[in-house]
């Protein structure tokens, strides 16, 4: 087994890497370029593992995240950690080629795993959105979990008509309601990529935060980040704006990947989005033009669970396990790690 390890992902062949990782965007040589650049809270570390067939495991670790809003507590929980987690994802930091199964790579995978721990000087190793069928075989190893919130997941069939038959009886009448509230306030929409109006979309995006308890100062980007999304991504990045007649009161972030459509946040004036059921609106209207342009699922991220279930998505499982290479540690992680990540998840 050969072991590939690099701080910049410019450093690791993209083709190589993509081989294991291209068909899941936030793992992709691209979008780890742009964050690279532009998000603020990402100390970069990566591991590319290649068998007689070529690269087989690509994991991507981040030394920066940053939970300053938890004081002490979260300065302990950064400095003590080695996060296998990919930047602005939802996604499992750890991705297995195609065809080939977790438990055949497992016993090369965790001591590679625990030895860059060591190297990044951190007692505990954490990863994250790991799937349920894959879940055995991080236990088997002697990783403790517990359940994430689930993952939002669309899959869109060949017509919208045929959308609308998936939907509950109830939840298409609340569509049509509210698509008539929309053309009775004159709600509109435009799809295209950044143009001159990128500081008032940043604005959006910054309310929500906001809204969230995140200040625009504490944010992990600034407008700069979709100028790079648009220029490692040509054509694959997408701007939904939602108008209330002259007014830019929403906006969501679309990124095409091939069939699949990664949606991982939308912006909004709240005051005028509000009335309008812009939010609603900016859901259904995606769905649409994924439909129109050959999507087959949509991501769309662990929030609004319950307004996304409404327009037909489903929640796929998610865990999150962890463990120390100080085994007598483990014990204690065992009732205190979940107490932890409770805490961090409700600040």
């Amino acid at each position: 087994m050969k072991y590939i390890e690099a701080r910049s992902i410019r450093d690791v062949d993209e083709e190589h890497w993509d081989s294991v990782t291209g068909n899941v965007l936030s793992m992709s040589h691209c979008w780890l370029r742009v964050m690279e650049a532009y998000w603020h809270s990402y100390g970069s570390s990566y591991l590319l593992m290649e068998d007689e067939q070529g690269p087989c495991v690509a994991v991507v670790a981040n030394t920066a995240i940053s939970f300053g809003n938890l004081g002490l507590l979260g300065w302990f929980y950064q400095q003590l950690s080695l996060a296998i987690h990919p930047p602005f994802s939802s996604m499992c930091g750890v991705m297995i080629r195609s065809g080939t199964s977790i438990e055949s790579i497992m016993s090369h995978l965790e001591p590679a795993l625990s030895q860059l721990c060591r190297r990044e000087k951190r007692l505990l190793l954490t990863i994250d959105n790991i799937v349920s069928s894959d879940l055995p075989a991080w236990r088997q190893k002697g990783f403790m979990a517990f359940q994430q919130q689930g993952l939002n997941i669309l899959d869109l069939p060949s017509t919208y008509d045929l959308y609308l038959d998936t939907l509950r009886p109830k939840d298409r009448s609340e569509l049509r309601r509210i698509r008539k509230r929309g053309m009775e306030l004159d709600v509109h929409f435009e799809i295209g990529p950044l143009a001159n109006d990128g500081e008032q979309i940043y604005a959006l995006f910054c309310e929500v935060f906001a809204n969230h308890g995140t200040s625009p100062q504490a944010m992990s980007f600034n407008p700069d980040f979709f100028t790079g999304l648009e220029r490692e991504m040509p054509g694959d990045v997408q701007f939904l704006r939602g108008y209330v007649g002259k007014n830019l009161a929403g906006v969501s972030l679309c990124l095409l990947n091939g069939s699949t459509l990664w949606w991982p946040m939308a912006g909004l004036h709240h005051e005028i989005a509000r009335p309008s059921y812009l939010y609603f609106l900016l859901i259904d209207e995606m769905i649409r033009w994924g439909i129109e342009h050959g999507v087959k699922k949509i991501f769309g991220g662990k929030t609004a669970g319950r307004e996304k279930q409404r327009h037909g998505f489903h929640l796929e499982e998610r865990w999150f396990c962890y463990r120390s290479n100080f085994r007598p540690l483990n014990p204690v992680l065992a009732f205190g790690f979940p107490l932890a990540q409770r805490l961090l998840r409700h600040s």
